[in-house]
C-alpha cells in the first residue's frame, strides 16, 4: 500500500511541475507580435487583394463596358428617316468605336497595373532582404570594432601604440555603433513600406521565406528585345490607341483643323513613347551587363575572404593567430557577402524591369506620389 501511495505522490509531483511548462507552451504571449511567413507569391496576392487601385480599375472596366454596350444599342436604334440621318449614324458609329477603344484601354490599363504591383512587391521584398543583410554585416563590424578597441587599450597601456591610435580606434567603434542605428532604421523603414503595400500592420515583422538567386540574363539580341517590348508594352499600345481615337473623332471637331492637330499631337506622343521605351530597354541591358561583370569580382572577393578566415581559424587553434584577427576576418567576410547579396538582389530586380519596363516605370511613379503624400 505504501508503495502505491509513493508512486502516486511521485506522479502528482511530476504533473504539478510540468503543468506550468505546458501552460507556458500552450498559451502564446499576447504581447509578442504574430510571426507571418511570406513568400513573394503570397505577398503579391495580399497586395492584389489590398490594392484600391486595382479595385478601382476593375470598376472602371465594368463602367466602360456598360458605356460601350449602350453605344452599341444606340447605333442599332438610330433613326434613318430624318434629314440628318447620315450624320446621326456616323455620330453613333463614332461613339461606339470610341467607347470600344476606351473599354479596351481600361482592360489594358488594369493589366499594366497588375504588372506594376508585382514588380513593386518584388522590389520591396528585395529591399527588405538587403536591409536585413546590411544589419547582419553591421553586427559583425561592430563586434570587430569592439575587439579592436580592447586590443588598442591594452597596447596603449604597454606603450605599443600611441594615444592618438587609441582615440582613432574608439572613434571607429562609435562609427560602427552609429552605423548599426542607421541600419536598424533602414530595416524598420523597409518593413513599414512593405507592410503598408501588402496590407499588414505597420509594426508586423513577417518572416521572408524566399530569396533572390543570381542567374545571368539570356537574350538573342538587344534589338530583338527592343522589338518584343515595343510589341508588349501597354504604354506603346495606349499611345497608338490614342492616335486611333484622335483619328475617329477628328471629323466631328469644329473647326475641322482642330481634329487634324489633335491627330498630329497624338502621333508625336506615340513616337516619343516608342523612342523612350527603346532607350529604356537598352539602358537597362547595359546596367544588367555591368552588374554581371561586378558579380564575378565580388564572388572572387567572397572566396578569398572565406579562405583567409579558414586559414586564420586554423592558426588560432594552434596559437599562431589572435582572436582579434579571427573576428576581423569574420567581419571582412560578412561585408563581402553583404555586397554580393546586394548586387544579386539588384540584378534580379533589374531583370524584372528589363522584361517589363512599363512595370518599373509605374512603380517609380507610384512610390514618388506616395512619398509626396506622406
Amino acid at each position: 500500500m505504501r508503495r502505491i501511495l509513493f508512486i502516486l505522490s511521485v506522479m502528482l509531483a511530476v504533473l504539478f511541475q510540468a503543468y506550468p511548462i505546458l501552460a507556458a507552451d500552450g498559451e502564446p504571449d499576447s504581447t509578442e507580435p504574430q510571426k507571418i511567413e511570406l513568400s513573394i507569391s503570397k505577398a503579391v496576392e495580399m497586395a492584389k487583394n489590398y490594392s484600391s487601385t486595382l479595385q478601382s480599375a476593375k470598376l472602371d472596366i465594368e463602367r466602360k463596358e456598360i458605356v460601350r454596350d449602350d453605344a452599341s444599342q444606340k447605333l442599332q436604334y438610330t433613326p434613318t428617316g430624318s434629314g440628318n440621318a447620315e450624320t446621326s449614324v456616323l455620330t453613333a458609329f463614332s461613339n461606339l468605336i470610341s467607347a470600344d477603344l476606351n473599354w479596351s484601354i481600361s482592360k489594358k490599363t488594369h493589366e499594366s497595373q497588375i504588372d506594376t504591383l508585382e514588380y513593386t512587391v518584388n522590389q520591396y521584398y528585395s529591399d527588405l532582404l538587403r536591409a536585413q543583410e546590411k544589419l547582419k554585416a553591421g553586427q559583425y563590424a561592430l563586434k570587430n570594432a569592439e575587439q579592436q578597441v580592447k586590443v588598442a587599450r591594452i597596447s596603449c597601456q604597454f606603450g605599443l601604440i600611441s594615444k592618438s591610435a587609441l582615440v582613432a580606434s574608439e572613434a571607429a567603434l562609435e562609427k560602427a555603433r552609429a552605423n548599426m542605428e542607421e541600419y536598424q532604421k533602414q530595416l524598420d523603414d523597409s518593413y513599414q513600406k512593405f507592410n503598408q503595400y501588402i496590407g499588414l500592420q505597420v509594426d508586423a515583422r513577417p518572416v521572408l521565406t524566399d530569396t533572390f538567386a543570381y542567374k545571368p540574363i539570356e537574350i538573342e539580341s538587344i534589338d530583338a528585345e527592343v522589338g518584343r517590348v515595343l510589341a508588349e508594352s501597354p504604354s506603346v499600345w495606349l499611345a497608338d490607341r490614342n492616335v486611333d481615337v484622335a483619328k475617329q473623332t477628328r471629323y466631328y471637331q469644329t473647326p475641322y483643323d482642330v481634329g487634324k492637330i489633335d491627330v498630329q499631337k497624338a502621333e508625336l506622343s506615340a513616337t516619343k513613347t516608342r523612342d523612350t521605351t527603346k532607350q529604356t530597354v537598352r539602358s537597362l541591358y547595359l546596367s544588367i551587363s555591368q552588374m554581371e561583370d561586378q558579380y564575378n569580382n565580388l564572388s572572387a572577393t567572397v572566396e578569398t575572404s572565406e579562405e583567409d578566415l579558414r586559414v586564420l581559424k586554423v592558426k588560432y587553434q594552434i596559437g599562431m593567430a589572435t582572436e582579434a584577427e579571427v573576428i576581423s576576418a569574420e567581419s571582412s567576410l560578412a561585408q563581402a557577402k553583404q555586397a554580393l547579396f546586394d548586387l544579386v538582389c539588384r540584378h534580379a530586380i533589374s531583370k524584372l524591369a528589363f522584361e517589363k519596363p512599363w512595370a518599373s516605370s509605374g512603380s517609380s511613379s507610384a512610390q514618388s506620389s506616395s512619398s509626396t503624400s506622406s
